[in-house]
This record gives C-alpha cells, structure tokens and sequence, in this order.
C-alpha cells in the first residue's frame, strides 16, 4: 500500500471522525496544555498527547493531524534479531502543507533509554541529543511517510524557549491565530 492509498483508507475508514484539518488561522485552541506554565518535564511526561499536539499544531508547516492513525506492516527485529512481520500503529499522522505524510511516535526518554537497553540496535540516541530508531524509519520510508520520534525532551525544551521569550511567543501567536478578515 503506498502513501496515498494509505492516506484514503485511513479517511474512509470509521475511526477518522478524530481526523481534523489544522485551522489555517491557528484560532482554536484544541488542548488543554500550556507551554507557558510547564515547569517540568514531568509535566510534559505526564500530557505527552496534549503536549505533542500543541507542539505540532504551532507548527506553521502542519496542515492535517489525526490522533488514530492506521497500522502498517512491518518487518522488525524481534528479541533474537531476526525479521518479524508486526503490525505498527503510530501515535499521530501529522501531514504537512507539501501533502508530506509522517507517522509520529511519542515515547519518554525515560521509556527510550529503556528501551536502548533492551534492544540496543532498534533504539540509538545521536551526538545531537536525538534519539532514533534506524530499522523503524527504513521501513517506514520504504513505504513513502516520514518517521518522526518526539519525546518529552524536545517538547520540554520548546516550553522553556516559550518561557525564555514569552512576548516573541504571544506576538507569533496573536499573528497565527487572526484569521484573514482581521488582517
């Protein structure tokens, strides 16, 4: 199944009522996590949902997120290493203005790093800071999406800038969220 065969299965299918299209003038506020008062990243941790779709909905490039996306399947190492044929669901789909599709995943570093532990040749953390997961983004590449891993970590420190700079903040979002009759 290639990515636009995937895309209308995933929104003739009966689960894509959650499925909404990114309001152009960024004017809705759809959840109940504010960057502006997250202290911790326990915090993050704890709304890691809510926290991930504010992340990408400020995302100026987003234009589509859906928080049930489909299963693909995929041929993962198992426990030995040797291929096995899984059924991956995504956390989100998040597609952007270039009709770019991107299977999300949200996990804790907390959760990574155990996971590094368990199985250290699916899950690396780069010199960046970054974690990855080589054989989940070549298989989900060959497929035509994107693979994109958010973790608390990133989300917390998108928080602290918030804070580190509230006015820029409050002017992009004033400017995002006026539709274009205000304008």
């Amino acid at each position: 199944m290639n990515t636009k065969e995937y895309l209308q299965a995933h929104r003739d299918g009966p689960k894509c009522k959650v499925c909404h299209k990114v309001q152009v003038d960024r004017g809705s506020d759809t959840t109940p996590f504010d960057p502006t008062t997250c202290h911790s990243i326990g915090e993050v941790t704890n709304n890691l949902r809510y926290a991930a779709s504010w992340y990408f909905e400020v995302m100026p490039t987003m234009t589509e997120i859906d928080s049930s996306p489909r299963a693909l399947l995929l041929q993962l190492p198992d426990d030995d290493g040797k291929p096995r044929t899984v059924s991956y669901r995504s956390d989100l789909l998040a597609m952007d203005h270039q009709e770019n599709v991107a299977l999300v995943e949200l996990m804790s570093s907390k959760e990574l790093k155990l996971l590094q532990q368990k199985h250290p040749e699916r899950w690396i953390k780069d010199s960046r800071g970054q974690w990855h997961s080589p054989p989940l983004e070549e298989q989900i590449l060959a497929k035509g999406f994107l693979y994109v891993l958010v973790t608390d970590e990133m989300i917390y420190e998108a928080c602290q800038s918030i804070q580190e700079y509230p006015i820029e903040y409050l002017s992009l979002k004033k400017r995002t969220t006026q539709s274009p009759k205000n304008n």
